[in-house]
């Protein structure tokens, strides 16, 4: 069964963050399942949980290898159409 999808006012921010109406914080979900607190600047808590998902979660983000393996090209033999 697929997860419940997020509230609109909320489908702007990354993967594993949300935010505490409570509280007024946003949270986040590490890797390990522990959740912390990144404060109550929006700004800040998005760029540090797009970071970490970069580095920490690499299998959710596209890298540039696998968009050249999906055009045709592993060595760089796919040319690009014009």
């Amino acid at each position: 069964m697929a997860a419940r999808p997020r509230k609109k006012e909320y489908r702007h921010l990354p993967d594993y963050l949300f935010f505490d109406k409570d509280r007024g914080v946003y949270k986040f979900t590490l890797i390990t399942g522990k959740k912390k607190t990144l404060g109550s600047d929006r700004v800040m808590a998005i760029a540090i949980a797009r970071e970490y998902n970069l580095r920490m979660r690499p299998e959710n983000t596209p890298s540039i290898d696998s968009l050249i393996r999906e055009s045709g090209g592993l060595n760089g033999e796919a040319h690009p159409v014009f």
